[in-house]
């Protein structure tokens, strides 16, 4: 309840300064006036902006175009500023809207509502040729309310929109955050047409001191903490990089090793985007940190392929694998490392009974390990509890049954490492 009650005063706050700024009349002595405006709780497209022109002869009274919500801001233009307004530029110069398939990136606040989030203050950022990465009347300023503000900060401007050039091998976007509450909030970070090969984006948090990765073929929600720390709300906290990466030779879409025949271990892995790769490096390791080379095949120079490495002499206990594929230029890129669990053969015991009761227990092909012997009746009575230790795959045990009234009786071995058999004898 307490988080609606300030959801509402928020809007409620928002509204009075908006009309406190738009409800005046105003007079416009010039002979046009346009301005773009741009929703940010619009979902995409052409949603995002409404072009609004007013052709008028000298002197005449207009009143600004009514505002949708808390989230707008205004591109203007004309031969004079209209009262109260926020203008970026020469006046006589016209915002260009974007044309073709330009590249957009939307950040956007968001708050915890019920069940729900509300979106409380959000940003654009518009990638194209026809735009400057200079401050320009491109560009929008942002227009500050009384409660959350977002907005970017670029040469001592802040901006609410705002249009660059097509972008290079880096980019960073200076993410500017006012009047935020201790609460927790959300980052909802959308995009148009930046998924491009080899471009990654992160978010940096420079109180948790965090690299967070932003996932451009899809939308990224990030969940954060304002708290009494002034860190936590300083203005400069965010910042979302842009970085070009050299793309990798291969890209491993999966490895995997298994046990194979007569105790063997098979690893496979299949490639896609196979160019220019020189060999493969099938490596082992016994902790999962240091690798040695096991062998070596060439690629199938082909665009994809499936490949396997048979381990014919695995370690005993647990073994790690990965593959290094290493192109023609030297570059080194390896697949994930998987691990392959020690194979524990589990065997089986057997029983013979001689004459006097003497019962014979025999492990065939067992792991060396303690075993608990327990002898049960088949109501339940406790006859014999024992641990045996197995040094060697083939063993024998013999339990004196003489006191042992006659009956069906219960058999069980079990170990340490998981293993656990029954089997059931008469005496008579």
């Amino acid at each position: 309840m307490k988080i609606i009650i300030q959801h509402i005063v928020r809007i409620c706050s928002l509204a009075i300064l908006l009309l406190a700024i738009f409800s005046d009349d105003i007079a416009h002595p010039g002979a046009g006036l346009k301005n773009l405006i741009f929703d940010a709780s619009a979902t995409s497209g052409n949603l995002d902006y409404k072009m609004h022109e007013e052709r008028l002869a000298d002197n005449k009274i207009i009143k600004l175009p009514n505002i949708k919500n808390s989230f707008s801001s205004f591109f203007f233009s004309g031969n004079k500023m209209p009262l109260n307004s926020t203008v970026k530029g020469p006046l006589e110069n016209t915002p260009q809207l974007p044309t073709g398939n330009p590249e957009s990136f939307r950040a956007n606040v968001l708050i915890p509502v019920a069940d729900s989030f509300a979106m409380v203050d959000g940003i654009l950022v518009d990638y194209e040729d026809i735009y400057s990465n200079a401050v320009d009347y491109d560009d929008a300023l942002k227009m500050t309310n009384s409660a959350e503000n977002i907005s970017l900060k670029r040469d001592g401007s802040y901006l609410m929109v705002e249009r660059r050039n097509t972008m290079g091998p880096f980019d960073t976007l200076y993410l500017t955050m006012t009047g935020m509450r201790a609460q927790s909030y959300r980052w909802l970070f959308t995009n148009i047409n930046m998924n491009t090969a080899g471009r990654i984006a992160f978010l940096k948090d420079s109180y948790l001191s965090t690299s967070i990765p932003i996932n451009l073929s899809a939308g990224t929600t990030l969940d954060f903490t304002i708290n009494s720390e002034a860190a936590s709300y300083a203005s400069n906290r965010f910042s979302i990089i842009f970085e070009q990466v050299a793309l990798l030779p291969v890209t491993f879409t999966s490895v995997t090793a298994n046990h194979g025949n007569e105790n063997t271990v098979k690893v496979a892995w299949h490639v896609e985007n196979e160019l220019d790769i020189n060999n493969y490096i099938i490596e082992r390791s016994l902790d999962g940190i240091q690798f040695t080379s096991l062998g070596r095949l060439l690629p199938a120079l082909t665009a994809r392929g499936n490949y396997f490495f048979q381990d014919k002499y695995p370690t005993k206990g647990d073994n790690f694998y990965r593959v290094k594929a290493t192109s023609l230029n030297g570059r080194v890129q390896y697949s994930a490392v998987v691990q392959v669990k020690e194979k524990i053969n589990k065997g089986h015991f057997y029983s013979t009974l001689e004459t006097g009761k003497k019962l014979n227990i025999f492990f065939s092909g067992m792991p060396e390990a303690t075993y608990n012997l327990l002898v049960i009746s088949i109501n339940g009575r406790l006859f014999y509890s024992q641990k045996h230790t197995i040094q060697f795959t083939e063993a024998m045990k013999t339990i004196d049954m003489q006191t042992a009234p006659a009956g069906m009786y219960i058999v069980v071995a079990s170990s340490e490492n998981g293993f656990k058999q029954s089997l059931k004898i008469i005496i008579e």
